[in-house]
């Protein structure tokens, strides 16, 4: 796992992101959502698997669910499931709040081949 910087000072109640709101960050070259639900904070990526809406420009639901904008479909946002009873899921990332700001964790790539010679 390696973990990105995504804000440099710790938030506030409203520094980052304010309670129930979605936005859209850009993490390694990958584009996903950020989230706050309960005080705590969310990433997941941010196209939805079904038509590819922006997921950012959907929202939260009671349960703290983000819902598809285009088909209204929601997901888990800590989990990533489809919480609708499509079958779909998105990829999520852990986000932690550190003395010296917030970061994302994503997975470093590694496929079959790395795990079969241990590169």
């Amino acid at each position: 796992m390696k973990w990105y910087k995504i804000a440099s000072s710790l938030p506030s109640d409203k520094d980052l992101l304010e309670e129930n709101k979605v936005a859209r960050l850009r993490v390694a070259g990958k584009v996903l959502f950020l989230a706050r639900h309960n005080g705590k904070y969310y990433a997941g990526d941010n196209k939805c698997p079904h038509a590819g809406a922006p997921l950012h420009t959907g929202w939260l639901d009671e349960c703290g669910h983000i819902v598809c904008p285009y088909h209204r479909f929601t997901f888990d946002i800590e989990t990533g499931q489809n919480t609708s009873g499509e079958g779909y899921y998105i990829d999520t990332y852990p986000v932690e709040i550190r003395e010296n700001g917030v970061y994302v964790g994503i997975p470093e790539k590694s496929g079959w081949f790395d795990w079969l010679f241990g590169s």
